[in-house]
């Protein structure tokens, strides 16, 4: 059997150290472990084609790289922010081929910030693509009955006023529970993991996120979520309902709530955490594996 070569482009000066460089690692990882005959090329020409993010390049590798993914870094909330859509390579260079955002509210809201015409061969195609996360490193190892600390809050919002206000919630109406914060850009992989790991479940505090990956990576160690959820994107020109601050979801991963109901929401969750399977959610669909499957099988369409 002839091997599938797969060409993956990218931009070093636009795949800086964090998100970028994570998805990138993470969907070369889940490709050399998805099929043995996969050979894959940096930066040039493959059978199919991926690139990860957008930019000025896409000139260049649309003629050479036909069969061409691009995304879900190539169009972002900021570039639907910008009245001057036109002029975004991808808007103008990779009409021909599949762009992939990571999640559906994401999609409408480039569909109606960025209006995607048809082209002369058709309907431009705006498809979904979510990266995957490391399951080997973050996974559970302990057992539920030998967690350290009740919950976490993953604090993300950066209103402070929303972690005053479940602090006082959590003293004034569950004072028995005992938990922590972790603040993001304030710890490691190794400390997210630790928290997760430690912890009967996860307070999210958080605006919308277009995926959020870290989710993810709390409920690879099946620690179930318990998400204030901010279900409206307020930009600077546009504004969308039906976004979510955990968009990668099912009911198996915890409770989404309101400000309105979260004290009632919580004092229902608490006593049934052991009903959540959030790591077997991420394992069906978020692994390395399973993104790469999804991304190959848009690549071979």
């Amino acid at each position: 059997m002839t091997p599938l070569r797969i060409g993956v482009w990218f931009d070093v000066s636009h795949c800086s150290y964090g998100g970028p460089t994570a998805v990138l690692l993470g969907t070369l990882l889940g490709l050399r472990q998805l099929r043995d005959d996969l050979v894959i090329v940096l930066n040039e020409p493959g059978d199919v084609n991926w690139s990860l993010t957008g930019g000025e390049a896409l000139r260049d590798i649309v003629p050479r790289a036909p069969r061409l993914v691009v995304g879900p870094m190539a169009l972002t909330l900021e570039d639907g922010e910008n009245e001057a859509y036109t002029e975004n390579p991808v808007w103008k260079y990779a009409a021909e081929g599949i762009v992939v955002v990571p999640t559906e509210w994401v999609r409408q809201f480039i569909r109606f910030a960025m209006p995607y015409p048809k082209t002369d061969s058709g309907p431009r195609r705006l498809a979904l693509w979510a990266a995957g996360v490391d399951t080997d490193f973050y996974s559970p190892s302990v057992s539920f009955e030998h967690k350290t600390q009740d919950y976490f809050i993953y604090y993300k919002s950066q209103r402070h006023a929303d972690l005053h206000r479940v602090q006082s919630l959590l003293f004034k109406s569950f004072f028995q529970l005992r938990g922590s914060v972790l603040m993001y850009y304030g710890y490691t992989p190794e400390m997210l993991r630790a928290a997760a790991r430690a912890s009967r479940f996860c307070i999210v505090l958080d605006k919308t996120e277009t995926q959020g990956l870290a989710m993810l990576e709390i409920m690879a160690c099946d620690c179930p979520l318990f998400v204030v959820d901010y279900t409206n994107y307020e930009g600077n020109r546009i504004g969308i309902e039906g976004a979510s601050s955990c968009p990668c979801w099912s009911e198996s991963c915890g409770v989404k709530t309101s400000w309105e109901r979260v004290e009632e929401d919580l004092s229902a969750f608490v006593p049934s955490l052991e009903k959540y399977k959030p790591r077997a959610f991420v394992e069906s669909m978020y692994s390395y594996k399973a993104a790469a499957a999804s991304l190959l099988s848009l690549c071979e369409s």
